[in-house]
Protein backbone atom coordinates (compact mmCIF):
# COMPACT_ATOMS: atom_id res chain seq x y z
CA UNK A 1 0.00 0.00 0.00
CA UNK A 2 0.87 3.39 -0.72
CA UNK A 3 2.69 5.84 1.63
CA UNK A 4 2.21 8.94 -0.24
CA UNK A 5 0.48 11.30 1.95
CA UNK A 6 -2.11 13.40 -0.82
CA UNK A 7 -1.74 16.83 -1.49
CA UNK A 8 -4.39 19.11 -2.61
CA UNK A 9 -3.98 21.55 -5.00
CA UNK A 10 -6.51 24.03 -7.09
CA UNK A 11 -5.36 24.22 -10.75
CA UNK A 12 -5.27 27.81 -12.54
CA UNK A 13 -8.92 28.64 -14.12
CA UNK A 14 -8.89 30.45 -17.30
CA UNK A 15 -12.55 30.91 -17.71
CA UNK A 16 -12.29 32.36 -21.31
CA UNK A 17 -11.59 29.56 -22.78
CA UNK A 18 -12.87 26.93 -20.05
CA UNK A 19 -9.60 25.17 -18.98
CA UNK A 20 -8.31 24.36 -15.83
CA UNK A 21 -4.74 23.85 -15.65
CA UNK A 22 -1.71 23.20 -13.93
CA UNK A 23 2.14 23.52 -14.39
CA UNK A 24 3.62 20.05 -14.22
CA UNK A 25 6.94 20.93 -12.24
CA UNK A 26 4.03 21.35 -9.17
CA UNK A 27 3.09 17.72 -9.62
CA UNK A 28 6.26 17.09 -9.93
CA UNK A 29 8.29 18.75 -7.20
CA UNK A 30 5.34 16.63 -5.11
CA UNK A 31 5.73 13.54 -6.19
CA UNK A 32 9.98 13.62 -6.31
CA UNK A 33 9.11 14.61 -3.01
CA UNK A 34 7.04 11.44 -2.12
CA UNK A 35 3.86 12.85 -2.15
CA UNK A 36 0.56 12.07 -4.44
CA UNK A 37 -0.59 15.45 -5.79
CA UNK A 38 -4.88 15.57 -6.20
CA UNK A 39 -5.56 18.37 -8.81
CA UNK A 40 -9.24 19.27 -7.80
CA UNK A 41 -11.79 20.31 -9.86
CA UNK A 42 -13.22 24.07 -9.75
CA UNK A 43 -16.84 24.08 -9.65
CA UNK A 44 -19.71 25.60 -7.45
CA UNK A 45 -21.05 22.52 -6.41
CA UNK A 46 -20.01 22.19 -2.53
CA UNK A 47 -20.77 18.44 -2.10
CA UNK A 48 -17.90 18.04 -4.11
CA UNK A 49 -15.23 18.98 -1.49
CA UNK A 50 -17.19 17.55 0.93
CA UNK A 51 -16.30 14.48 -0.50
CA UNK A 52 -12.67 14.99 -1.76
CA UNK A 53 -11.40 17.66 1.09
CA UNK A 54 -11.00 14.24 3.93
CA UNK A 55 -9.17 12.95 1.58
CA UNK A 56 -6.27 14.96 1.70
CA UNK A 57 -3.05 14.93 3.67
CA UNK A 58 -1.87 18.60 3.02
CA UNK A 59 -2.47 21.85 0.98
CA UNK A 60 -0.20 23.20 -1.67
CA UNK A 61 -1.34 26.65 -2.77
CA UNK A 62 -0.11 27.39 -6.10
CA UNK A 63 1.27 30.53 -8.53
CA UNK A 64 -1.70 32.03 -11.29
CA UNK A 65 -3.98 35.20 -11.91
CA UNK A 66 -4.37 37.91 -9.21
CA UNK A 67 -6.53 37.33 -6.26
CA UNK A 68 -9.60 39.39 -6.18
CA UNK A 69 -9.25 42.69 -4.87
CA UNK A 70 -12.48 42.85 -3.85
CA UNK A 71 -11.47 40.37 -1.07
CA UNK A 72 -9.16 42.70 0.36
CA UNK A 73 -8.67 46.21 -0.78
CA UNK A 74 -10.47 49.11 1.11
CA UNK A 75 -9.75 53.03 0.48
CA UNK A 76 -7.40 52.90 3.30
CA UNK A 77 -5.03 50.13 1.93
CA UNK A 78 -3.23 52.51 -0.48
CA UNK A 79 -3.95 56.20 0.62
CA UNK A 80 -3.26 58.82 -2.21
CA UNK A 81 -2.58 56.28 -4.83
CA UNK A 82 -4.88 55.52 -7.61
CA UNK A 83 -6.87 52.76 -7.62
CA UNK A 84 -5.23 49.81 -9.76
CA UNK A 85 -6.54 49.06 -13.31
CA UNK A 86 -8.55 46.15 -13.38
CA UNK A 87 -6.45 42.91 -12.63
CA UNK A 88 -7.17 39.58 -14.41
CA UNK A 89 -9.07 37.60 -11.82
CA UNK A 90 -10.76 34.13 -10.85
CA UNK A 91 -13.10 34.10 -8.31
CA UNK A 92 -14.16 30.62 -8.78
CA UNK A 93 -10.78 29.21 -7.65
CA UNK A 94 -10.62 31.85 -4.86
CA UNK A 95 -13.33 30.49 -3.70
CA UNK A 96 -11.88 26.90 -4.15
CA UNK A 97 -8.92 28.08 -2.37
CA UNK A 98 -10.49 29.93 0.23
CA UNK A 99 -12.24 25.81 0.79
CA UNK A 100 -8.80 24.63 0.84
CA UNK A 101 -7.34 27.08 3.22
CA UNK A 102 -10.59 26.78 5.79
CA UNK A 103 -10.29 22.95 5.55
CA UNK A 104 -6.37 22.78 6.62
CA UNK A 105 -6.78 25.09 9.56
CA UNK A 106 -9.83 23.27 10.69
CA UNK A 107 -8.58 20.01 10.57
CA UNK A 108 -4.74 21.14 10.96
CA UNK A 109 -3.70 20.16 7.76
CA UNK A 110 0.13 21.65 6.78
CA UNK A 111 -0.43 24.54 4.19
CA UNK A 112 2.03 25.58 1.82
CA UNK A 113 2.32 28.35 -0.49
CA UNK A 114 3.53 29.82 -3.58
CA UNK A 115 3.83 33.04 -4.93
CA UNK A 116 -0.35 33.96 -5.46
CA UNK A 117 -0.81 31.02 -2.80
CA UNK A 118 1.64 33.13 -0.24
CA UNK A 119 -0.90 36.10 -1.09
CA UNK A 120 -4.13 34.48 -1.11
CA UNK A 121 -3.34 32.71 2.70
CA UNK A 122 -2.56 35.92 4.05
CA UNK A 123 -5.92 37.73 2.35
CA UNK A 124 -8.02 35.16 3.57
CA UNK A 125 -6.26 35.45 7.25
CA UNK A 126 -6.93 39.22 7.55
CA UNK A 127 -4.18 40.89 5.40
CA UNK A 128 -3.90 43.02 2.47
CA UNK A 129 -1.47 43.19 -0.94
CA UNK A 130 0.89 45.67 -2.68
CA UNK A 131 -1.30 46.28 -6.17
CA UNK A 132 1.67 46.54 -8.44
CA UNK A 133 4.87 46.94 -6.65
CA UNK A 134 6.97 49.11 -9.08
CA UNK A 135 3.98 51.84 -8.41
CA UNK A 136 2.93 50.92 -5.26
CA UNK A 137 5.79 49.89 -2.92
CA UNK A 138 8.81 52.09 -1.41
CA UNK A 139 12.15 50.33 -0.58
CA UNK A 140 13.59 50.61 2.36
CA UNK A 141 16.06 53.01 3.10
CA UNK A 142 19.22 52.55 0.51
CA UNK A 143 17.84 50.03 -1.10
CA UNK A 144 16.45 49.79 -4.86
CA UNK A 145 13.29 48.05 -5.94
CA UNK A 146 14.55 44.55 -6.49
CA UNK A 147 13.57 42.83 -9.80
CA UNK A 148 10.52 40.72 -9.20
CA UNK A 149 9.14 39.94 -12.32
CA UNK A 150 12.25 38.22 -13.69
CA UNK A 151 10.94 35.99 -16.87
CA UNK A 152 14.63 35.41 -18.56
CA UNK A 153 16.32 31.82 -18.29
CA UNK A 154 19.57 32.60 -17.48
CA UNK A 155 21.30 28.98 -16.77
CA UNK A 156 20.95 29.30 -12.85
CA UNK A 157 19.93 26.14 -10.81
CA UNK A 158 18.11 24.12 -13.45
CA UNK A 159 17.69 27.06 -16.11
CA UNK A 160 16.14 29.40 -14.33
CA UNK A 161 16.59 32.80 -13.97
CA UNK A 162 17.73 33.82 -10.24
CA UNK A 163 16.48 37.76 -9.67
CA UNK A 164 17.38 38.28 -5.79
CA UNK A 165 18.34 37.14 -2.33
CA UNK A 166 15.93 36.23 0.94
CA UNK A 167 17.49 36.75 3.96
CA UNK A 168 15.50 34.23 6.54
CA UNK A 169 14.23 35.04 10.45
CA UNK A 170 16.61 32.98 12.67
CA UNK A 171 14.89 29.84 14.16
CA UNK A 172 11.86 30.22 11.32
CA UNK A 173 10.58 27.19 9.51
CA UNK A 174 11.35 28.74 6.27
CA UNK A 175 15.29 28.98 7.88
CA UNK A 176 15.20 25.47 8.88
CA UNK A 177 13.14 23.94 6.19
CA UNK A 178 16.30 25.02 3.57
CA UNK A 179 19.14 25.09 6.89
CA UNK A 180 20.02 28.78 5.89
CA UNK A 181 19.84 32.54 6.51
CA UNK A 182 19.92 33.42 2.89
CA UNK A 183 18.73 32.15 -0.47
CA UNK A 184 19.27 33.08 -4.21
CA UNK A 185 15.44 33.42 -5.47
CA UNK A 186 13.54 33.11 -8.86
CA UNK A 187 10.80 35.73 -8.76
CA UNK A 188 7.65 36.25 -10.77
CA UNK A 189 5.05 38.42 -9.50
CA UNK A 190 4.09 42.13 -9.34
CA UNK A 191 1.78 42.03 -5.80
CA UNK A 192 3.24 40.56 -2.46
CA UNK A 193 2.35 40.60 0.68
CA UNK A 194 1.55 44.46 2.23
CA UNK A 195 -0.41 44.53 5.80
CA UNK A 196 0.75 40.89 7.23
CA UNK A 197 -2.47 38.88 8.50
CA UNK A 198 -3.01 38.25 11.96
CA UNK A 199 -1.90 34.94 13.18
CA UNK A 200 0.99 34.98 10.07
CA UNK A 201 4.31 36.52 10.28
CA UNK A 202 6.79 37.46 7.67
CA UNK A 203 10.35 35.38 7.92
CA UNK A 204 11.72 36.26 4.76
CA UNK A 205 12.60 39.25 2.82
CA UNK A 206 14.08 40.70 -0.10
CA UNK A 207 16.99 43.46 0.26
CA UNK A 208 14.64 46.03 -1.12
CA UNK A 209 12.39 45.15 1.65
CA UNK A 210 9.27 43.09 -0.03
CA UNK A 211 7.87 39.90 1.87
CA UNK A 212 9.00 36.69 0.55
CA UNK A 213 7.80 34.20 3.07
CA UNK A 214 5.24 34.19 5.80
CA UNK A 215 4.74 31.44 8.14
CA UNK A 216 2.61 30.71 11.18
CA UNK A 217 3.35 32.55 14.14
CA UNK A 218 2.02 29.58 16.56
CA UNK A 219 4.83 27.16 14.48
CA UNK A 220 1.68 25.14 12.29
CA UNK A 221 2.89 24.03 9.17
CA UNK A 222 2.28 27.00 7.22
CA UNK A 223 4.10 28.19 4.71
CA UNK A 224 4.00 30.63 2.17
CA UNK A 225 6.80 31.53 -0.58
CA UNK A 226 6.57 34.46 -2.95
CA UNK A 227 9.27 33.06 -5.11
CA UNK A 228 8.45 29.34 -7.12
CA UNK A 229 10.84 26.54 -5.93
CA UNK A 230 8.34 24.08 -8.56
CA UNK A 231 11.01 25.29 -10.91
CA UNK A 232 13.90 23.56 -9.20
CA UNK A 233 11.72 20.75 -7.90
CA UNK A 234 14.83 17.96 -8.49
CA UNK A 235 17.36 20.21 -7.74
CA UNK A 236 18.54 21.58 -3.79
CA UNK A 237 18.45 23.39 -2.17
CA UNK A 238 14.52 24.20 -3.44
CA UNK A 239 13.44 20.55 -3.34
CA UNK A 240 13.45 21.07 0.73
CA UNK A 241 10.33 22.81 0.43
CA UNK A 242 8.21 20.24 -1.13
CA UNK A 243 10.41 17.49 1.18
CA UNK A 244 8.69 19.57 4.10
CA UNK A 245 5.79 19.61 3.06
CA UNK A 246 4.79 16.05 2.30
CA UNK A 247 6.99 14.72 5.64
CA UNK A 248 4.58 17.29 7.79
CA UNK A 249 1.64 15.46 5.95
CA UNK A 250 2.69 11.83 6.62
Amino acid sequence: MSTRPIIGIAPTHLPAVGDIRLAANYADAVIAAGGAPLILPLTAETDVYDRLLPLIDGVLLTGGHDVDPARWRSPADAPGNPAAPAPETTPLRDEVEYRLIAHALAVGLPLFGICRGLQILNVYCGGTLYDDLPRDFSPADGQTLCEHDARTPAGDYDGERLAHRVEFAPGSQLAQIFSATELMVNSLHHQAARTVAPGLRATAVAPDGVIEGLEAADGRSIVAVQWHPEYFGATEPMRRFFRALVEAAR
